[in-house]
């Protein structure tokens, strides 16, 4: 498996095979059909695997799916956007044929249900006297969009908050 570091805090997102489920009306079973290959990625970071299948009948919603392979997460993004152009709802999962793999996503999932229940748990107190400021600068340090190809983007944010 290849991994890419794809940000400066060490983050790594590694080629993944990625199953699309898509969900659409019945009644756009055909216009789909009909314009599925438009929607195949060019020269994008991407390789399909399993081409778009229509399914005979939909479970829980599901009509079509398509699995595909990438190292990039903006191209799989890309892509599953031009199947929601067209009314299609889109719900990714991975694949992942390796058990240490499957060992990860085991124990992320342990430590999910875990954060979880903490946060069930969890009180806040109301800030009663936030109080004003004169001065207040804010940096984003990590974003999900960037304006140069320079910069790295990842799924959530993180801002720097100055006052």
């Amino acid at each position: 498996m290849k991994q890419k570091d794809l940000s400066p805090v060490g983050q790594v997102w590694s080629e993944m095979k990625l199953i699309a489920f898509l969900e659409l009306p019945s009644e756009k079973i055909e216009e789909y059909l009909e314009g599925w290959q438009s929607r195949l990625p060019k020269g994008e970071k991407l390789k399909i695997v399993i081409p778009p299948n229509i399914m005979p009948e939909p479970i829980n919603g599901i009509h079509s799916y398509v699995i595909f392979e990438t190292d990039s997460l903006p191209s799989a993004v890309n892509y599953l956007l031009e199947f929601e152009k067209t009314g299609v709802q889109v719900k990714l999962s991975y694949s992942w044929e390796d058990s240490e793999l499957a060992k990860e996503l085991t124990r992320f999932q342990e430590q999910k249900k875990e954060a979880e229940k903490e946060w069930v748990q969890t009180t806040v107190e109301k800030i009663t006297d936030l109080g004003s400021t004169t001065r207040l600068e804010i940096l984003p340090l990590v974003e999900r969009h960037k304006s140069r190809e320079d910069l790295y983007a990842e799924t959530g944010v993180s801002y720097l908050v100055r006052t």
